[in-house]
């Protein structure tokens, strides 16, 4: 499972929807598109309309890697854990379509996508990290 991120900028919209949130943490909701056995989620804060970012599953990629994660925040909304909520929040989704293996890459400058993930990878302890 890699966890890549992005430095783009992702526009805030607001959106009414007439559905409830596929996940929720009470702060984030976060709406998923499923492609086939990847998915693509908008990532918005709770009950506000507000999207503030997205996180992608990409399912058995290659031979090298199992499953790919992108996530990125808005930078106005960046600084407040939203990336490690929202793997938090799909991580049981991964977990239902059996990736055991994970791959975890990020820009070595990347700083705050390396905090996330050094925390994130604390939580998922069952997975093997290669």
């Amino acid at each position: 499972f890699r966890i890549q991120t992005s430095i783009s900028s992702v526009e805030s919209n607001l959106r009414v929807y007439e559905s409830k949130p596929d996940v929720t943490d009470g702060e984030l909701d976060i709406y998923i598109n499923e492609e086939g056995e990847s998915f693509r989620g908008s990532i918005y804060l709770h009950d506000t309309g507000i999207e503030i970012g997205t996180i992608d599953y990409r399912h058995k990629c290659t031979s090298e890697w199992l499953a790919d994660v992108g996530y990125t925040i808005d930078p106005s909304y960046r600084g407040n854990n939203y990336a490690y909520k929202a793997l938090k929040l799909i991580e049981p989704l991964i977990a239902k379509k059996g990736v055991d293996i994970i791959t975890i890459t990020v820009q070595d400058k990347n700083i705050a996508s390396i905090k996330t993930i050094e925390k994130f990878v604390s939580l998922v302890e069952v997975w093997k990290i290669i």
